[in-house]
């Protein structure tokens, strides 16, 4: 029974470490938040991974001006659809909150 119980704990700490050495083996599909609606089909095309957050919204958006547009990424602030944001759209990064990081860029 002894000598089980170590060949299934050696299969279990196998299994972990095989989850971890393979990123795509952990990852979870990502669900926009339904709190903060998209005004769009992709930011700054459609079909972009980034979206425009609703102006309804309010308080996000107050928070950011009225000549500041806030968008919505999947992932954290140095993923590379973030980053293009900011570096493309003179974006400045606002935090993160469910799985999301919110930019505001400025309205044309």
């Amino acid at each position: 029974m002894k000598h089980r119980i170590i060949v299934l704990g050696l299969v279990i700490a196998a299994s972990a470490t095989a989850c971890v050495s393979n990123p795509k083996a952990s990852l979870i599909a990502f669900a926009w938040p339904s709190y903060l609606p998209s005004d769009d089909d992709g930011f700054p095309s459609a079909g972009d991974k980034c979206h425009a957050i609703k102006r309804s919204v309010g308080q996000l958006v107050d928070a950011s001006g009225a000549n500041r547009r806030v968008i919505g990424c999947p992932g954290n602030a140095v993923s590379s659809a973030a980053r293009g944001i900011v570096e493309n759209y003179n974006g400045v990064i606002m935090g993160e909150i469910d799985g999301l990081t919110l930019i505001s860029v400025p309205v044309d």
